[in-house]
């Protein structure tokens, strides 16, 4: 597991939402529109949560305070 002792906590976590995120409109397919914008707002916060984590963990790692 080469990915794991290089990859901290919060980027792994950024990287699973973001997979759920971008696999989120393979698989769910709503019939109404309303459906598709609440999809689509799901999505966003989705990819937005994983960039915020991978940010924060990018930040925590130059500082050295990775503590996994």
């Amino acid at each position: 597991m080469i990915l794991r002792n290089r990859l901290n906590a919060p980027i792994r976590l950024g990287l699973v939402f973001l997979a759920i995120g971008n696999l989120m409109h393979l698989f769910v397919h709503p019939s109404a529109r309303f459906g598709q914008d609440a999809l689509d707002g799901v999505t966003g916060f989705m990819l937005g949560i994983s960039i915020g984590l991978m940010l924060l963990g990018l930040a925590r790692g130059r500082r050295g305070l990775d503590r996994n």
